[in-house]
């Protein structure tokens, strides 16, 4: 029977146990013989005959010991399953059920499958995933992650210990704790520590962040409320020094009110008020001011208006007076704050005319003078220009004539288009705004008979109400 068995397996890694020999190549039986075939390093391990136990020693079924009768042991590994299919099928044909062994429980049994192994990656993740919560608990109660890291790494640690007592350490009385983690599958054993621990140090480090965070913004409340301690303090000191300013200023006005200095009053109220606008105390003073201000300075304008009105008569019957820009001044400025209450405004509503007649004059003098000054500085600019032309090489006569002196004119030896060219010149020396700049209102060119007129635009100037408006004498004078 075992002569006739043949049986192919998946292909294997050889190693006779305690030498050097092995090799590599899908196991096969076939004509009583048990080997391992391969292109180079191929080997015979024995007669099925002599085969006498196979050992597997992980729950995957990939590594195992093969002993035969003689003694000789062959360490078969296999990347996959398929070996510990292989010897069960081997076992079966053989008609001795009891020849494999497998150090396996049957919940690793159960893992061992292709359909359990991915059961078993959809299991782990879950377990990774579950980092995830425990973070967020461990971030709020950081002594329980400490709880929780400790707890993990003695259970790794019980693992590592369960897997190395499996070789040399079973004298040392670990037999218990060895077959109690075979019972584990390798999630409980090294995955669920490890989710602990994940997301006991990262729940942790989030605590921890968390708390230096807080840290940070407890100084930075604190230093936000000294602060703001300090900007009231300097505020309650400010309004400390600034309520002894209103006092002092409000002693001021009492004293001058009290020696009839109100215009001294009202200075030192008005201070006070800038100082603190909403201020009782000053409003009142204030409010009790103003009546008698008032009073005081109405008296004013009616002698203001009363003197006004002798210096109107003596400004409008003398001529030069009314000629002068600021004794017609002075005249209206005191004549103009009569009112129509007032026993003399009808009087100064008959002045009033004849005190625009003088204001008139004025301007007519100003505006004479402005002219003449003008006139003059055309004519010198005009002297100016001629001097400038002739250096271009035109022989020209440059004066200024015309009503108001406004007609440039220039006399040239011909007429032709290059002199004028030049005499108009270009850029920054082109002459058209040049002279409209001086007042010149045309630029008349000439040649003998010929001429050539060209009209400009002056530039606004002249205008007196400048001046006058430095007297108050800008506007009409009248009630």
């Amino acid at each position: 029977m075992q002569s006739d068995l043949t049986l192919h397996g998946p292909k294997v890694h050889a190693q006779r146990d305690g030498t050097a020999d092995a090799g590599g190549g899908r196991i096969h039986a076939s004509a009583g013989q048990l080997a391992v075939q391969g292109p180079v390093r191929g080997r015979q391990l024995g007669a099925l005959s002599q085969l006498a136990s196979v050992q597997f020693h992980d729950h995957r079924g990939r590594t195992s010991d093969w002993t035969f009768a003689d003694g000789r042991r062959w360490i078969l590994r296999c990347d996959d399953d398929k070996l510990l299919e292989f010897s069960r099928a081997l076992a079966i044909n053989l008609q001795r059920p009891d020849m494999v062994r497998e150090s396996l429980s049957p919940q690793a049994k159960l893992w061992s499958t292709t359909k359990t192994r991915r059961r078993e990656l959809l299991v782990a993740a879950g377990c990774l995933l579950l980092a995830l919560p425990i973070q967020w608990l461990v971030s709020y109660a950081r002594p329980f992650g400490y709880l929780l890291v400790g707890l993990g790494l003695a259970w790794l640690l019980a693992g590592a210990v369960a897997r190395i007592a499996e070789g040399d350490l079973r004298p040392l009385q670990l037999a218990r704790l060895v077959a109690q983690v075979r019972r584990w599958n390798w999630i409980l054993t090294w995955v669920a520590p490890s989710t602990l621990l994940v997301g006991s140090l990262v729940g942790i480090t989030v605590a921890t962040a968390r708390a230096r965070e807080d840290a940070v913004e407890a100084q930075r409340a604190a230093a936000q409320a000294a602060t703001a301690a300090a900007e009231r303090e300097a505020e309650a000191r400010k309004a400390a020094e600034r309520a002894a300013e209103i006092d002092e200023k409000l002693g001021e006005a009492t004293v001058a009110v009290d020696e009839g200095r109100l215009e001294d009053a009202a200075s030192s109220l008005a201070e006070a008020s800038a100082i603190d606008p909403r201020n009782a105390k000053v409003e009142s003073a204030l409010a009790a001011l103003a009546p008698r201000l008032e009073q005081k300075r109405d008296k004013q304008r009616a002698r203001d208006a009363r003197a006004g009105l002798s210096l109107a008569r003596e400004v409008t019957s003398d001529r030069v007076l009314c000629d002068t820009a600021q004794a017609v001044a002075d005249a209206w400025s005191k004549l103009g704050q009569t009112k129509p209450s007032d026993d003399t405004f009808s009087a100064a509503l008959k002045l009033a005319p004849k005190l625009e007649r003088c204001r008139k004059r004025v301007r007519a003098t100003f505006a004479a003078n402005a002219r003449a000054a003008s006139a003059q500085a055309r004519t010198a600019w005009s002297t100016q220009l001629e001097a400038e032309l002739r250096k271009q090489g035109v022989a020209a006569s440059v004066t200024t004539g015309g009503k108001a002196m406004t007609e440039l004119r220039i006399a040239t030896e011909r007429l032709d288009s290059e002199t004028i060219e030049t005499v108009m010149g270009g850029g920054d020396r082109r002459l058209k705004p040049r002279a409209a700049e001086q007042g010149y209102r045309r630029i008349v060119l000439t040649a003998g008979k010929k001429a050539r007129k060209v009209r400009l635009k002056p530039a606004p100037g002249g205008d007196v109400g400048e001046v006058l408006s430095r007297f108050g004498l800008d506007k009409p004078i009248g009630f």
